[in-house]
């Protein structure tokens, strides 16, 4: 699972936070259904009043999971424990090619199912975790992809992802993107947890400019193993990349 625990600061802003917040504005205001998923339990409820209670900070948030999501460039997705985990409450204007309407209802599995090997790797290790995790601890992980569409909003799923034309290894640095998400846990009250979602999001030609970063990313991706990692990470854009990390040795 990759878990850190979350040493001084749990949320993420930064100067893209006002145009970050009208885009959600502006995306709720046209599709409302599409990324909101208003508490479908008493139980999702009070674990949306408490995360309300801990956004608040210079001023009151509205107990309510849109205003969770407009005050934050967090993402929130709120997990309740019944016969096991499932997804009963939302706010997600930056899905990273997924539905909201497909995965509000759904056990852990039923959200990653499109996640190669979840179920092998992960298999019930996220809901005993999620059992285990106290009110003290907050913890966070990363999740990384490359893409050549830049939109922070996708809501769709990968087989409906729009198909641009592989740009050539020396376009590269301008045409793909390292979309990361950095996602944090934290209980909210015995019966619920708060999943956030933060994307972060660059051109790969940034990397060049980060000590360290390109080589990792050529490592990972160039080094033992990586061959099946970058087929599953690039898809169409494997060969123009890998040719690309290539070059740049």
């Amino acid at each position: 699972m990759g878990l850190r625990p979350v040493r001084e600061h749990w949320l993420e802003p930064d100067r893209h936070r006002d145009w970050q917040l009208q885009l959600k504005q502006s995306l709720i205001r046209s599709d409302r259904e599409k990324f909101i998923a208003d508490p479908t339990t008493a139980a999702a409820q009070a674990g949306v009043v408490r995360l309300a209670e801990l956004l608040s900070s210079e001023e009151r948030i509205e107990p309510t999971i849109e205003a969770c999501g407009l005050a934050t460039q967090e993402d929130w997705c709120i997990m309740a424990r019944e016969d096991t985990w499932r997804l009963r409450a939302a706010s997600v204007c930056f899905p990273s090619r997924w539905v909201l309407s497909q995965k509000l209802g759904g056990t852990v599995a039923d959200i990653h199912q499109s996640v190669p090997k979840y179920e092998s790797d992960l298999g019930g290790l996220v809901e005993s975790f999620f059992d285990r995790l106290d009110y003290e601890r907050v913890v966070w992980r990363l999740n990384w992809e490359l893409w050549d569409d830049p939109r922070l909003s996708q809501p769709w799923t990968n087989e409906q992802a729009e198909v641009f034309d592989s740009p050539p290894a020396t376009l590269v640095p301008e045409r793909v993107f390292l979309r990361v998400e950095r996602q944090t846990m934290r209980r909210l009250t015995d019966e619920t947890i708060a999943f956030s979602i933060r994307v972060h999001q660059r051109p790969l030609g940034d990397l060049v400019k980060q000590s360290g970063a390109l080589a990792h990313l050529r490592s990972v991706l160039l080094g033992d193993g990586g061959s099946v990692l970058a087929a599953e990470k690039l898809g169409h854009l494997q060969v123009p990349v890998l040719e690309w990390l290539a070059a740049t040795e």
